[in-house]
C-alpha cells in the first residue's frame, strides 16, 4: 500500500488531457503528446464509472483526446482482486507502478473489456490510468471483486482518492 495518509486525500482523481491526431486507433505514446488541459474530477464524476462526459465538458473536446488519470484506490482488505475494465476506446491501468490491464483497443461502436488479477494489501494504492477517445462513444468503467467472489461490483466512487493540493 502507498505511504500516504487518508487525511491528505479527498474523493476523486486528477487528470491531464492531451490532443491526439485524427485517425488514432491505439493508445498513444503520452510523452509525445501536447497537453491541452489539466484538472480534477470529484466523487460525482466517478459514480458507477468514470464519467468521461464530465471531463469532455471541462476540456471543451468530445473527440481525439487522451487522458492520464492519477490518484489512489483505497482497497478494503488484503486479497487477490479481479479488476475488470470496459473501455471505448483503449485504456491501461497501472497499480503501484505495475501494469495490471492493457486494453489497447479501438471501436467504432461498442466498448471492449479486459480483466486481470492482482494481489493488494488493505489501504491506498497509486493508480495511473491512460485512456484515449478517438470518436463516437466514450466509456471507461472499472469493476472489481475478490478472487473468490462470483459477481463483479462497481468500484465505489469514494474509493478513488486524489491529493488535496490540486
Amino acid at each position: 500500500a502507498a505511504r500516504i495518509t487518508a487525511t491528505d486525500l479527498e474523493a476523486g482523481l486528477n487528470f491531464t488531457a492531451y490532443e491526439i491526431p485524427k485517425g488514432t486507433t491505439s493508445i498513444p505514446d503520452f510523452p509525445d503528446l501536447k497537453e491541452i488541459a489539466a484538472g480534477s474530477i470529484g466523487e460525482e464524476a466517478l459514480a458507477g464509472e468514470v464519467q468521461v462526459g464530465q471531463i469532455q465538458k471541462k476540456i471543451g473536446r468530445r473527440e481525439y483526446f487522451a487522458l492520464h488519470l492519477t490518484g489512489y484506490l483505497n482497497v478494503p482488505e488484503d486479497h487477490v482482486y479481479n479488476i475488470h475494465v470496459t473501455s471505448d476506446d483503449g485504456s491501461r491501468l497501472f497499480v503501484d507502478g505495475t501494469k495490471v490491464i492493457d486494453l489497447n483497443s479501438f471501436s467504432e461502436r461498442d466498448p471492449w473489456f479486459r480483466e486481470s488479477y492482482v494481489g493488494l494489501k488493505k489501504g491506498l494504492h497509486k493508480i495511473d490510468i491512460y485512456y484515449y477517445q478517438a470518436h463516437n462513444k466514450a466509456k471507461l468503467r472499472y469493476e472489481m471483486r475478490t478472487g473468490d467472489e462470483h459477481i463483479r461490483k462497481k468500484i465505489p466512487a469514494e474509493s478513488w482518492r486524489r491529493p488535496l493540493d490540486r
